[in-house]
């Protein structure tokens, strides 16, 4: 045992008072003390003190480690001291602070690489041409990863806000690949519709067969009405102002045949959108004979709803109101 400690201590023993395995070894006794500290708020600036002491030793020890790829000489040192920095500055926070880290780290990485070749010996000195020529492209590449790093987080911001984005057609995205051929659930729009058919039967059965036809003349401000009942049945999510309910009753159909739409107005692979319908057939029931006191109608309407079709794209003429 007192062998193997030996050992460990000749691997990380300072070959001088100031280098960078010192700033290593101080940065492990500043977590122990955190550890055995009972006050909180001293206790987290041991800790902190810790990750700063390993952030300025590993970015000394690191300053000069290069890793040849297939020719393609890497520096990870900034990479990994910028990563440390990260956590200096945003961990331990009572907030989320992910994304913000992720997104700052190509930048600060960027930052931990400049600041010695603009600061050589504390005093701003200007670099060779060929090194702010390189320093210029390790920015531009910073910035190119800070921005993908963020469009990833924006996507999926979209995708929390309106998920019927994901039941959209993605192959001609320059961006987005979907790396799961299964299917990601069902629009938003039939979720909705069939939340509106047993409230569309349930008032349309209330009803006798004259105020069903005055139902079907006022259907735009009655399917209006309804989308809103169906609202204030099921939690809300962003894209729910992005559903409108349309209706048309086709001329020629038996009695009277209400298609029930819901017209997605965000964002889509076509460009004029598409919808979602649900038909129901609306007849006048012969012979009704069982009648209810509470309601004195019932048995009169019958209405028979079909499951929600599939996506059915707008072409270029807008969709309008039907006539009926």
């Amino acid at each position: 045992m007192k062998e193997t400690l030996e050992k460990i201590w000749k691997q990380f023993k300072p070959p001088r008072a100031f280098s960078w395995q010192t700033l290593v070894l101080v940065s492990v006794f500043s977590w122990c003390v955190s550890a055995i500290v009972e006050t909180e708020a001293l206790r987290d600036v041991l800790a902190r003190l810790g990750w700063i002491f390993l952030m300025l030793g590993v970015g000394w020890g690191m300053s000069s480690t290069r890793i040849n790829l297939l020719g393609l000489v890497l520096y990870p040192g900034p990479w990994i001291t910028g990563a440390l920095a990260c956590v200096v500055l945003f961990a331990g926070w009572n907030v989320d602070l992910t994304r913000v880290a992720l997104v700052s780290w190509p930048l600060i990485s960027f930052a931990v690489a400049a600041i010695p070749k603009l600061f050589p010996r504390l005093t701003f000195s200007l670099p060779d041409p060929p090194v702010r020529q390189q320093l210029l492209i390790q920015f531009l590449l910073s910035c190119l990863l800070s921005a993908w790093f963020q469009f990833h987080f924006v996507i999926q911001d979209w995708l929390r806000a309106y998920p019927s984005l994901l039941g959209d057609s993605l192959g001609r995205s320059a961006f987005v690949v979907r790396l799961d051929a299964r299917g990601f659930g069902v629009p938003r729009g039939v979720i909705l519709l069939n939340l509106a058919e047993p409230l569309l039967k349930q008032e349309l059965q209330a009803l006798s067969w004259a105020e069903v036809e005055r139902w079907l003349l006022e259907r735009e401000t009655r399917v209006a009405e309804l989308q809103q009942r169906v609202l204030q049945q099921t939690p809300r999510v962003e894209e729910d102002t992005l559903w409108k309910f349309w209706s048309d009753v086709p001329a020629g159909f038996p009695e009277y045949t209400l298609k029930l739409r819901a017209v997605w107005l965000g964002p889509s692979s076509n460009l004029k959108g598409y919808f979602l319908e649900k038909s129901c057939l609306i007849t006048q029931a012969a012979n009704a004979t069982v009648i209810d006191p509470l309601t004195p109608n019932s048995g009169l309407v019958q209405v028979t709803c079909q499951p929600v079709s599939d996506k059915i794209w707008i072409d270029p003429q807008p969709l309008v109101q039907g006539d009926g």
